[in-house]
């Protein structure tokens, strides 16, 4: 578990929205960390709930959505969609324009209250339609926290949240809408927050090693030339139909238990299919074949372009498995309503580390897999391999553009079947879109993508992508990602690398595997120690293990 510190300090009344901007960076938290569940230990001393609601709008704006708080010796799942809902009855709008209104504390002069617990309509209208809206916590963090959300939640709009001004319930009668003296403004905190979130991107898309243009290889190019089909064509011969309001039925049918909700996908300009209620948020044709009928690259990219390609070597196809034997898993390989015999080999675990259990599959398992080769007369099944870097390569390919057509090259491919991957990338142009965040994608879309169809049996697979970096220290550095390495030294090709006591064990990863991916990517032989050893002393002890005649 990744625990950080994240406190305002003593005065943040002063300039709360820079102090929780500050805490943000001490706290080196990124939008990546956010894909885990995060909670909020909140402040439970008293008055301790202004200084938690500043945090967490500041998380809101760094994550983009809420996150759980741990308040009252409980956790508040507030991450939940179904936690608050703001689908209570208001009154309408109110007849006369409200600049300002107060929720909770006590009832002030010069503007509209409601008490925080009031459901009635007329109250949730004040909540609701207030251009600007004081909000008084209740005493208690775990009350303020609870009426904080419910209130945010009361005054949602499509585009957003729209937070309270934090407010002692004495500030002066508002004399304007935008008076300065109402409160801390909470969605300022928020605004800061993702200003400080893009600056962080910015950054390190900037300082990114940008590499030479390499040539797209013919399996790519043929990814890109199949999205240039048309998507609704493909949606058609998919089977799915076109209601009366121009949207089609939605692939994901499961995803929508109202049936009335069916028509909610959408054909964007750019030639996507986009439903905004489902988790894939927008697919381009080659992408939205893979995902609805669980094919691999190449066999998807055959039924967009209508050409029933021959599997041959080199091809990522799907396997099912129908049995075990020495050397390996038989299987059938579907070509075009041809079924072919194929041999799948085991990943070899030989090199596993200790505690990091090998891959098993069973019959009738499916399997992503690449065609290596055949095997020789008489037996002539397909040779296919689940460990060839191209895989990785061309899956990630389905939905990634940038990948097949050449601005954001993979460098290397690290990885143990059916535990783990880490992708080093880089792009090829001075200006661009930052070559992690392009493969990660918005809201991690393409990444939940590829890794659905690289682990299609088990779905236990990690997948990161990491930033390439041409000095050995930056690239080791991302590489053990998630863990943040502090202090590391680097010699004749070894390196030692100090993490905080708490995370030592998430360095290490299981049985040592996330420092021998890392170790993999940058071509170093990698062993992580706590914060205070010695680093000088580990790594010769290190180097001197390895020599020539010791153990490795």
């Amino acid at each position: 578990m990744k625990t950080v510190d994240l406190r305002l300090g003593d005065g943040w009344d002063d300039d709360p929205v820079g102090r929780a901007v500050e805490a943000l960076e001490r706290s080196s938290l990124g939008r990546a960390d956010f894909k885990s569940r995060v909670v909020l230990l909140a402040n439970d001393d008293t008055g301790g709930e202004r200084e938690t609601l500043v945090l967490y709008a500041a998380l809101y704006g760094l994550a983009g959505r809420h996150v759980d708080v741990y308040a009252g010796g409980r956790v508040l799942e507030l991450s939940r969609p179904d936690w608050a809902t703001g689908d209570l009855p208001d009154a309408g709008r109110p007849p006369k324009w409200l600049p300002w209104a107060q929720a909770g504390g006590p009832p002030p002069e010069g503007i509209p209250w409601v008490p925080l617990e009031g459901n009635d309509p007329d109250q949730v209208t004040v909540i609701r339609h207030a251009n600007r809206l004081r909000f008084v916590p209740p005493a208690g963090t775990r009350p303020a926290v609870e009426a904080f959300v419910r209130v945010a939640a009361i005054r949602r709009r499509p585009k957003g949240e729209r937070f309270p001004h934090l407010s002692t319930g004495h500030e002066p009668v508002p004399t304007r809408k935008d008076d300065p003296f109402q409160g801390i403004d909470l969605y300022a905190v928020v605004e800061a927050a993702r200003r400080y979130q893009e600056e962080q991107r910015r950054s390190a898309a900037d300082a990114a090693t940008v590499v030479a243009p390499r040539e797209v290889s013919p399996r790519l190019r043929r990814i890109a030339e199949a999205n240039r089909v048309d998507v609704a064509s493909v949606l058609q011969r998919l089977g799915f139909s076109q209601g009366e309001s121009g949207k089609w039925r939605c692939p994901w049918s499961g995803a929508h238990p109202d049936s009335t909700l069916a028509d909610t996908v959408q054909v964007t300009d750019d030639n996507r299919a986009r439903c905004k209620s489902c988790p894939q948020w927008e697919l381009a044709p080659v992408a939205l074949v893979a995902e609805t009928r669980e094919l691999a690259p190449d066999e998807a990219v055959s039924f967009v372009l209508d050409d029933d390609a021959a599997v041959e070597v080199g091809a990522t196809v799907t396997a099912r498995v129908t049995g075990v034997e020495t050397a390996g898993y038989t299987c059938t390989v579907d070509d075009g309503g041809r079924n072919h015999a194929a041999l799948l080999f085991r990943p070899r675990h030989g090199d596993l580390p200790e505690g990091v259990q090998p891959v098993e599959w069973s019959a009738g398992d499916r399997v992503t897999a690449m065609v290596t080769d055949a095997l020789p007369a008489p037996d002539g099944r397909l040779k296919l391999s689940v460990t060839e870097p191209e895989l990785v390569t061309r899956i990630l390919g389905v939905f990634v553009d940038e990948l097949c057509s050449g601005r954001i090259v993979i460098m290397k491919v690290a990885r143990v079947v059916g535990t783990r991957t880490k992708v080093a990338v880089a792009r090829t142009t001075e200006r661009g879109s930052d070559a992690r965040g392009a493969v990660i994608g918005r809201g991690a879309a393409r990444l939940r993508g590829a890794l659905r169809m690289l682990d299609r049996a088990f779905g236990r697979e990690h997948l990161e992508i990491i930033d390439y970096a041409r000095d050995h220290r930056t690239y080791l550095v991302n590489a053990m990602k998630p863990t943040r390495a502090g202090d590391l030294l680097i010699r004749d090709g070894h390196a030692v690398v100090a993490v905080e006591p708490h995370l030592y064990r998430g360095g290490i990863g299981q049985g040592g595997l996330n420092a021998q991916l890392a170790g993999t990517l940058t071509g170093l032989y990698v062993r992580i120690v706590p914060t205070g050893t010695d680093l000088t002393a580990a790594l010769d002890e290190l180097i001197a293990e390895r020599s020539p005649g010791q153990p490795k």
